[in-house]
């Protein structure tokens, strides 16, 4: 076991990872190391990493809980304002333009995986994946695999459960996925993650809208464009504006995390 001192935050530990075959393993072992090594006041560090059976490690944990549990139970005594919000999705796209510096995509990307501290400190984490609260939230591959389907970039979606192959090619992880998945992050925050992304659409039906970014059209020779998040209630058009960006088509047309901080610093001042 490899450890760290005792940090004032609390930390959990993840249930056992039921790991099936080398390569889930491998995975596991790799992203812990990584984020391991890691030191940025927005990303939230791993207190100890057990590289043994039963494989697991133990995470820095906020003494809020996780974001997405935060903002449903926030909501309930008072509603959480535009300016808070502004400022945790501000604080998120620091944490993820530090990954982003050092070339290293997060990948699952969510409120769920992010940690809520005192005075609203919030840290990128990694750890819904490995516990059992939001299993609702993943899409289980025929490996047993969870993929968080919803918040994926269409062209990770397409790597890893459509067209395998296309991992070899084009649909590689990267920090420019993790931009979507961001934009889809801004959209939970905005609506105190009342649901899911894309909660009316089944799991297939999500898969084939994935589909529709990479075949612009159907059998019939009619255009068929792909569905897209709707604009939160509480939402600034300059805000949703950033958003569509982050869901372009093209992972290159994308905004960096870097400019993303930086435009959400502009409007956190205006």
């Amino acid at each position: 076991m490899r450890s760290e001192r005792h940090t004032k935050s609390g930390f959990r530990l993840l249930q056992s990872f039921n790991l099936h075959g080398n390569r889930f393993r491998e995975d596991f072992m790799n992203d812990m190391r990584i984020l391991a090594e890691i030191r940025d006041v927005n990303i939230a560090r791993i207190i100890a990493i057990v590289e043994e059976e039963p494989f697991s490690a133990i995470f820095e944990y906020g003494e809020l809980g996780d974001l997405s549990s935060f903002l449903k139970n926030r909501d309930r005594d008072a509603p959480t304002s535009y300016e808070c919000s502004l400022n945790l999705i501000t604080q998120i796209a620091s944490g993820m333009k530090y990954l982003e510096s050092l070339s290293v995509p997060h990948c699952d990307l969510a409120a769920r995986n992010c940690i809520v501290c005192k005075d609203l400190l919030i840290k990128v984490s990694d750890q819904a994946m490995y516990c059992s609260k939001y299993d609702n939230e993943y899409y289980v591959d025929e490996c047993y695999a969870k993929i968080p389907l919803r918040w994926m970039a269409w062209e990770a979606v397409l790597s890893r459960i459509i067209f395998p192959v296309y991992l070899y090619t084009k649909g590689k992880r990267s920090c420019q996925s993790d931009v979507w998945s961001y934009g889809v992050t801004i959209w939970e925050v905005l609506t105190r993650c009342e649901d899911v992304p894309y909660a009316n659409l089944t799991s297939e039906q999500v898969l084939e809208n994935c589909g529709l970014w990479y075949h612009s059209l159907d059998s019939g020779g009619k255009r068929k464009c792909p569905r897209i998040l709707e604009q939160p209630v509480f939402c600034s058009d300059d805000l949703y504006r950033l958003m569509l960006r982050c869901w372009c088509k093209r992972a290159e047309d994308r905004p960096s995390f870097q400019e993303i901080h930086c435009y959400l610093k502009k409007l956190t001042l205006d």
